[in-house]
């Protein structure tokens, strides 16, 4: 969807659709979609996917790609040309490795990594085990910031799907503008409790119908049920 269609409705609701009488620019609802797309991202990381193949450094620290929100998986060795497929990372408790191996981060540097430690505190950092060599390479999903939006003609990269959500937080930033005739502490609390309500009720939705706790692939099951979903 396009930055205007999400403006087109932003001034409908606003009551802005007087081009000669305009309360809200388009540059600052240029703006605030920009802010939209952010905080949905930071709010619903699955949002916003990204799986690639990274480069590790030397060591058994290494650093999150400049764009990533959050890490949400180490998944496998890549070969050295990029593609060719290799073992699986799995995750693993520090303290575990720690208990085993308390001298592993000083060790042998290895071009294949078995496991990686991320610690939600410090979501710019995770571990690896072994200790990789320089230029290791793995395939990691991560939830990354999504492109920015400089011009009204351009497109809304997240999915339709969190359209409403954007919708929404637009017009919570649209009636916290601080003038006489557009500041509404009311609408603007009421939009942003809209846009929570949104993103919370699509996580239990899908959490409701994921094949991870529905594997039958009919109706949710008990457990599914629980999260929202029917019997």
């Amino acid at each position: 969807m396009k930055v205007s269609d999400v403006i087109s409705r932003a001034r409908y609701l606003l009551n802005d659709t007087d081009p000669s009488l305009r309360r809200w620019d388009d540059g600052e609802l240029v703006l605030w979609c920009d802010d939209a797309q952010r905080a949905v991202a930071v709010a619903r990381p699955d949002s916003s996917p990204s799986q690639r193949v990274v480069d590790l450094a030397a060591g058994s620290k290494q650093s999150t790609p400049a764009d990533c929100f959050l890490l949400m998986d180490v998944i496998r060795n890549v070969a050295s040309d990029g593609v060719t497929p290799g073992r699986a990372v799995r995750a693993i408790d520090r303290e575990a490795i720690d208990q085993f191996d308390p001298s592993w981060h000083t060790g042998t540097p290895k071009t294949e990594v078995r496991h990686f430690i991320y610690d939600d505190r410090n979501p710019t950092v995770f571990f690896v085990y072994p200790p990789a060599a320089a230029g290791t390479k793995v395939e990691i999903l991560l939830s990354q910031r999504p492109a920015s939006i400089t011009d009204i003609n351009g497109d809304i990269t997240l999915a339709d799907q969190y359209v409403d959500a954007i919708l929404d937080w637009v017009m919570y930033r649209a009636y916290g503008k601080d003038t006489e005739f557009t500041s509404n502490p009311a609408m603007q609390a009421a939009y942003l409790q809209a846009f929570s309500a949104k993103l919370g009720v699509k996580l239990s939705k899908d959490n409701a119908y994921s094949p991870n706790v529905n594997r039958a692939g009919a109706k949710p099951n008990s457990a599914s049920a629980s999260l929202g979903g029917v019997v």
